[in-house]
């Protein structure tokens, strides 16, 4: 038998004799089922149609752990982070949410959030104990993602508020800067980096610059920013190329171009 949860129903019973015969059926008696109990699902469900009322009751019922993952891997704190929900992050961080739990990739919902380019998400996960300095599978930490949505107005503001400028992948040893030098190139991007301390000179596992990941990538807006700034390029990679050699061999003749002015101006010979 099949019965409905929170259901209330009847029962009338009787008995089988040795004789083969029935005994009379017994008073009604009533009967109550019991709430079916929430699952994670529930929870995600809840949390996807901003059903504030349920995602209260399904918390407070105590059967659901709240980190539990989606389908996708992702915490209900995730979600939200990506989709900027800040009231059910709040919600959710009032039932203790982890904020610094991982997905299967290693990223928390603060690298979700400044992948999305999410900055009051961003705000609420800090203010509740987010770590900057934490890395995912692929060795990036929140501040690479940072710049790979391309808000500067994220990027300032986590900088001001304790990322550190130069922090370096697990992988590369790429700082932000390089990240934007190799991923897009956003001038804008790079000047709100530099301007907050991104130190240009830096160099990769590779022993490359800055200067010379844009170089590489064909930047030429970027390639004029860092020189603007005074990138040194005299520095040697680990194969024993400067920037100019580097462009001449990719044959990047605007790029070309702007590096001889530059040490024309600073009295550079051909490196």
């Amino acid at each position: 038998m099949n019965l409905n949860p929170s259901q209330e129903y009847l029962f009338r019973i009787r008995f089988h004799r040795s004789d083969d015969n029935y005994s009379a059926w017994s008073p009604s008696t009533k009967a109550i089922t019991e709430k079916e109990p929430y699952y994670g699902e529930n929870l995600h469900d809840a949390v996807s149609q901003q059903k504030f009322q349920e995602i209260h009751d399904v918390l407070q019922s105590g059967n659901v752990k709240i980190d539990v993952p989606d389908n996708e891997g992702l915490s209900a704190l995730m979600n939200t982070a990506r989709q900027d929900q800040t009231e059910i992050m709040k919600i959710l961080l009032s039932f203790n949410a982890s904020v610094n739990a991982k997905d299967d990739s290693g990223k928390t919902a603060l690298m979700h959030a400044c992948i999305h380019g999410q900055l009051a998400a961003v705000k609420i996960l800090v203010q509740n104990g987010a770590l900057y300095e934490d890395f995912d599978l692929g060795g990036s930490a929140p501040l690479h993602y940072a710049v790979d949505s391309c808000d500067s107005d994220l990027i300032e503001w986590m900088i001001r508020n304790g990322a550190d400028v130069n922090i370096q992948d697990k992988n590369a040893h790429w700082t932000p800067l390089m990240r934007c030098a190799s991923l897009n190139g956003n001038k804008l991007i790079a000047l709100t980096l530099i301007r907050n301390g991104a130190d240009i000179d830096l160099r990769d596992i590779d022993g490359k610059t800055c200067l010379m990941i844009a170089v590489i990538n064909g930047y030429q807006k970027l390639v004029d920013v860092l020189l603007d700034n005074n990138a040194n390029i005299v520095i040697y990679n680990k194969n024993g190329h400067t920037a100019y050699e580097l462009a001449m061999s990719l044959e990047k003749d605007s790029i070309i171009e702007s590096l001889m002015k530059f040490m024309k101006k600073q009295k550079i010979e051909c490196c």
